[in-house]
């Protein structure tokens, strides 16, 4: 429609989802058009062709390299039915209210397509990742999802969760299938800042249940996102996090990051309201270079000794074999000498994540192939 427009073949105007400068330099918004329902109208993507171009480090090759990746991501659906405040999807909802149903799932069998497509083409794939904002929970979709993934793709995948959106009976089905990671947001162990600085209804309970379905059911790889060390973050409330975290069931590996302010988010307005954050300094941060704002989100801010002790602590939680020292240093006052101890702790968790590393790199590889190979063995007796 736009290329339309640029022809002289119809006005601007028109085009709904459009925003634009006038004549006069206004900004004119236009109208949100209805979202569309059927997923599936959206078609799949093509992988290989001639007609593929990749541009990496000054140098253009003639060729698709997701056609030789190991690993193959896709979504089955659009929208999420949360609304965290610190979130966009939040605001693409408002946005689209009254146009169609926000949350939306793909057809199983437009999903399978795509997933036989990227097997035929792709000769090295051996893990699937859905990058579904929550992976689906319908009963009736997951049946058909599960029985025709086993049978036709058959290669390890991994999903993201919720620990509202979290059963036995899914997740069991699911493992069978082929489940081999969860990636699941707590954000904070602090009931406070979950409900009334994030707006997550979840209670401590519902997580550490969740936990442990995803531990009985087998999932080989569980790992839980935090936001830690942000303005509303007190030592209190990370001790609250790493208590939470001593109560999750093992094995669990963590994603510990800080909160990065995106604009239009409504956590941005509380953080301000609150004196917490001057407008002047939320702007900045917000329309600073891109890898400012990845240092902000990822880099250990040392300006606090104990909320950066406690950052530690609850890092080291996730190996067993440092879990019963961190619990000691936590019921300990931070001296000097227990900063120390800490800090030297923190560096042998970081040599056992990278050892972790690798041994899972190593294993989905394994999966996968065995997986391939498996396949391949079937068909070959058929």
């Amino acid at each position: 429609e736009l290329l339309s427009s640029i022809r002289g073949e119809r006005d601007v105007a028109d085009i709904k989802n459009l925003a634009y400068r006038d004549s006069g330099g206004n900004i004119v918004t236009n109208e949100i058009r209805p979202l569309i329902t059927d997923l599936d109208a959206y078609g799949i993507p093509r992988i290989g062709g001639t007609n593929k171009y990749f541009i990496d480090n000054d140098t253009i090759k003639a060729c698709d390299p997701q056609a030789s990746a190991v690993s193959y991501e896709l979504s089955a659906s659009r929208g999420c039915p949360f609304a965290c405040t610190y979130c966009c999807s939040i605001n693409l909802n408002r946005l689209t209210r009254g146009s169609g149903k926000y949350v939306r799932f793909r057809d199983v069998n437009r999903v399978i397509e795509e997933l036989r497509m990227a097997k035929r083409v792709m000769k090295k794939l051996v893990v699937v990742h859905f990058w579904d904002e929550i992976f689906c929970d319908d009963d009736a979709w997951v049946d058909t999802f599960t029985t025709r993934y086993k049978k036709e793709i058959g290669l390890p995948f991994e999903i993201w969760g919720h620990p509202l959106k979290t059963s036995e009976d899914v997740i069991s089905k699911l493992r069978a299938a082929g489940l081999y990671k969860v990636v699941m947001g707590i954000q904070s162990g602090s009931p406070y800042i979950r409900r009334d600085v994030f707006n997550r209804p979840e209670k401590q309970e519902e997580i550490i249940r969740a936990g442990t379905i995803l531990s009985g059911c087998g999932v080989p790889q569980v790992v839980y996102d935090f936001m830690l060390r942000h303005p509303f973050e007190t030592a209190d409330t990370m001790r609250e996090s790493f208590d939470l975290c001593m109560q999750l069931s093992q094995p669990f590996e963590l994603q510990l990051h800080g909160l990065n302010f995106l604009p239009g988010t409504d956590i941005v307005e509380k953080a301000v309201n609150e004196g917490l954050v001057s407008k002047e300094d939320m702007d900045l941060m917000m329309n600073a270079p891109m890898q400012s704002q990845y240092d902000m989100h990822w880099k250990v801010d040392r300006r606090d000794p104990d909320i950066n002790a406690w950052y530690d602590l609850i890092f080291l939680t996730q190996f067993p074999s440092l879990r019963k020292r961190a619990a000691r240093l936590a019921g300990s006052p931070f001296t000097d000498e227990a900063h120390r101890e800490i800090s030297a702790l923190r560096q042998r968790g970081e040599r056992l994540e990278k050892l972790r590393y690798y041994k899972n790199k190593g294993q989905i590889v394994l999966l996968g192939l065995g997986s391939a190979l498996s396949a391949a063995l079937s068909t070959k007796r058929q």
